[in-house]
């Protein structure tokens, strides 16, 4: 790669970087203010099945937290890989073992992401409805497109990250040669 590539490289990966730590730092906020507002947890457990609000300090409550923590925790966890992979970019490490490892941990946390979003809804409408009369609780299973597109993304970068950990591999293999 000629040096204008690189430094272009390097210098989209420095602002990607910055933009990725801001939805790391957003996430986490929006998982603090969940937790510890009752009242915005009520209104995203409103969203989610329409009527069924959990109370504020009351048991469903402490039984979505867990939710909360695993729908925005994988995906910090994802965009956390991501910003150690921009950062690998950003100094112009580009045929290493480090990026091509964030890079299929990123993958990996992809697929993982499109297990929870499958998943939570239908945990998060059992628990708004447990307390309710027998006959009146719900199990609501449900595949939007955005999660098998995830799924599919996060098996894009997957293989990628193989791909990237060989040719990692053949450039240590060259600079021994030389």
């Amino acid at each position: 790669m000629t040096d204008a590539g690189l430094d272009r490289v390097a210098s989209v990966s420095g602002v990607l970087r910055w933009l990725v730590l801001a939805a790391i730092v957003f996430l986490v906020g929006l998982a603090a203010a969940l937790i510890l507002r009752p009242s915005l947890m009520a209104g995203a457990a409103e969203s989610v099945l329409p009527g069924a609000a959990a109370g504020p300090g009351g048991v469903q409550h402490l039984l979505l937290v867990p939710l909360v923590l695993a729908g925005l925790g994988v995906p910090v966890a994802a965009l956390w890989h991501l910003f150690r992979l921009f950062g690998c970019f950003h100094d112009r490490r580009i045929l290493d073992r480090e990026p091509a490892r964030h890079l299929r941990m990123f993958g990996v946390l992809l697929i993982l992401l499109a297990l929870v979003r499958f998943l939570l809804p239908t945990l998060a409408v059992l628990v708004l409805t447990w307390a309710n009369p027998p006959g009146e609780r719900m199990l609501m299973i449900r595949l939007p497109g955005a999660v098998v597109e995830v799924a599919f993304f996060g098996a894009l970068a997957l293989v990628l990250g193989w791909a990237h950990g060989a040719a990692a591999e053949m450039a240590d293999e060259n600079r021994q040669f030389v």
